[in-house]
């Protein structure tokens, strides 16, 4: 099991700001700040879903010793962030 103190300065960041961004972005959804159509809410929940998915990467990626190192879960977690992103 890995410890936040072992993860690079990029994942800590990458950390942070992912989890700020989903937190963000959940409160915008639950107090109705995304409009009234349809498409716009869609778009909010694709890219919430692209968040979550970025979070759950950046969480393994920091503290499980088996992703340390693993270029095709720091690649994934790239493309999660910038799609959702866009989406949002």
């Amino acid at each position: 099991m890995g410890e936040f103190k072992e993860a690079s300065l990029w994942m800590r960041l990458a950390l942070l700001l992912l989890v700020l961004s989903l937190l963000l972005d959940l409160f915008a959804v639950a107090s109705g700040l995304t409009g009234a159509w349809r498409d716009v809410e869609a778009c909010y929940i694709i890219g919430f879903l692209c968040l979550l998915v970025a979070v759950i990467l950046v969480l393994g990626l920091v503290f499980l010793d088996e992703l340390k190192g693993n270029k095709p879960a720091l690649i994934c977690l790239i493309v999660f962030s910038l799609l959702g992103g866009m989406f949002i």
